[in-house]
């Protein structure tokens, strides 16, 4: 049986995980598509890269890739873009969870001294 096998390393600039795939697998942090149950590696997609980060929305029928531009990208599983959101005001990517849900810290005058969670319940299910 191949095994792929893959060195973990904290990056000094952010600690990346690794985003999970609709029908399994995940992107690695070097833009590899790693299929579930094999060890035949290919390089992701040009869509799915271009953004910081990938999240399955929807429930399980899309992806929502974010950047530090505030903003989200919903494409379908073959790239075809279906919309936009944009959140203002944000400190972070919005990184939406399964279940639909995007929280993030919200930033306030200059520097913060306290941290605002805003959550959007459900917003991409």
């Amino acid at each position: 049986m191949a095994v792929a096998r893959f060195e973990w390393k904290r990056d000094q600039r952010l600690w990346w995980v690794p985003a999970r795939l609709i029908g399994g697998g995940f992107l690695d942090r070097n833009g590899r598509v790693i299929p579930s149950g094999s060890a035949n590696v290919s390089q992701a997609p040009a869509w799915l890269t271009s953004r910081k980060s990938v999240s399955i929305v929807l429930g399980g029928r899309a992806y929502a890739l974010a950047d530090n531009d505030c903003g989200l990208e919903i494409r379908d599983p073959q790239g075809q873009l279906c919309g936009t959101m944009s959140f203002i005001n944000c400190r972070i990517p919005p990184q939406p969870g399964f279940d639909g849900t995007v929280p993030f810290p919200m930033s306030s005058k200059g520097f913060v001294t306290e941290q605002t969670l805003v959550s959007w319940p459900g917003l991409l299910r």
